[in-house]
């Protein structure tokens, strides 16, 4: 009989340390090991935890809000700053507002719930760290999640516009495409923008060019970089530019394509189709490129004491940040979704979860000191303090398109330098 009433007793204790409900419907439950699997650094404060917002359903409208525990109750609104903590004698609930409590029993929401069943995502490319934290951000909501990989993001999105059929709840592509995208995005509420000039897209991470050598083992001491791509030219335009502002006229101009010529004609240049690949094959010792190369890379990251440029003068050109940017496309059809997917994509918890050895740093910087120490970081970090941006412009869409075929013809001696300049002048006032 005793152990009869054990095993009913036992029984009766939640196997969790919170539930949540909805309309009095169980939405979820979270045990101390689930909460565990999910918490991570929380800013300003030594403990791991998680903000209550992330575990909660995704609301049109909230009537009632409340916590429900065995020693009170307590009526509040659902705001944003509420966090967990995992703390040593246990797990409480805190902000400025309700102070700190134990974490309750139960949360309760009474309300209108949002009505999306699924995610949608368009990427201009794979994202595999990406694809995984959406893939938790619709599993915490009970939703299911979509996505395409469409290099040709502008033209997909101009045609279904056009036509009015498939918009997806929210695009991940590079800040090169924000130019040409931008007519067709939604403008972004005030508490999403994170700098003025960008109304219609937020950054999420960040990548910039890194110089690399050793991969050949000491042979082939030769550098390879695709300097027809603008991200690469740009930083050596701004070295010898003194950052001044760009124009196809600068000197600057003139003086990149020399140095890149001059390297060829010694023979420490060379042309290459894909220079990433010339470089993990060791066909080239050393790239000048995006760090993104770190991602591609099967061992660990070559990492010489010199990090110089050849014939640079000991002073390497200003790494350019390029972005991986967030946008809501018009016409999007679940707008509490969509900015619910961007403000987790954008906040602490997957800022921290930001890998440097994909070729990534976050875009909160608060999140720095808790990246793993590694080379990769030590890469990306390096004279961070001097990097520049490269704005979306018409002028930067009408180079990146004609700079790749001319750069080559002026490096081989096809064209003159001053031929070269020339032709892509006509281009672009054109």
């Amino acid at each position: 009989m005793n152990r009869l009433l054990t095993i009913l007793f036992l029984l009766s204790i939640p196997l969790y340390s919170m539930e949540i409900r909805l309309n009095g419907q169980i939405y979820e439950h979270y045990t101390e090991e689930s909460l565990r699997d999910l918490s991570y650094s929380l800013p300003d404060s030594p403990h791991d935890g998680i903000y209550l917002y992330e575990l909660l359903p995704l609301m049109e409208e909230i009537h009632s809000f409340r916590f429900v525990s065995r020693d009170f109750t307590m009526d509040t609104d659902p705001e944003e700053s509420i966090y967990i903590s995992d703390e040593s004698d246990g797990f409480f609930l805190q902000s400025d507002s309700i102070g700190k409590i134990p974490l309750p029993d139960l949360v309760e929401i009474g309300g209108v719930p949002t009505s999306a069943k699924k995610i949608l995502l368009w990427f201009d490319e794979e994202d595999p760290s990406l694809i995984r934290e959406i893939e938790l951000f619709a599993r915490l909501h009970h939703l299911k999640f979509e996505y395409r990989v469409e290099k040709n993001l502008i033209s997909l999105l101009e045609n279904n516009t056009f036509n009015e059929t498939i918009i997806p709840d929210l695009i991940i592509y590079s800040d090169k495409k924000l130019n040409g995208l931008n007519p067709l995005l939604s403008t972004l509420p005030e508490n999403f923008r994170t700098r003025p000039d960008q109304l219609k897209a937020v950054p999420v991470k960040m990548s910039r060019q890194i110089y690399l050598e050793g991969s050949s083992g000491g042979d082939n001491h030769i550098l390879t970089s695709d300097f027809g791509d603008l991200n690469n030219f740009y930083p050596l335009f701004s070295r010898f530019a003194n950052n001044e502002n760009f124009s196809i006229d600068h000197y600057a101009v003139k003086e990149s394509l020399f140095y890149i010529t001059s390297l060829y004609k010694e023979g420490l240049f060379r042309l290459s189709g894909d220079a990433h690949r010339a470089f993990i094959e060791g066909k080239a010792d050393r790239i000048y490129t995006s760090s993104t190369i770190l991602g591609e890379l099967d061992s660990s990251v070559i990492v010489s004491e010199n990090r110089l440029l050849p014939n640079m003068g000991g002073e390497n050109p200003p790494p350019v940040l390029s972005y991986r940017l967030l946008s809501l496309p018009e016409r999007h059809k679940n707008p509490t979704l969509s900015l619910s997917l961007l403000r987790f994509l954008t906040a602490f918890g997957v800022q921290q979860r930001i890998d440097p050895r994909m070729g990534y740093l976050p875009i909160d910087r608060r999140t720095y000191p808790l990246l793993k120490e590694s080379s990769s970081k030590e890469l990306l970090m390096e004279d961070l303090e001097n990097a520049i941006d490269l704005a979306p412009s018409d002028w930067a869409d009408k180079l990146s398109f004609v700079l790749p075929r001319i750069y080559r013809l002026v490096v081989s001696g096809r064209l003159t330098i001053d031929q070269g300049i020339e032709e892509m002048t006509g281009y672009m006032e054109n």
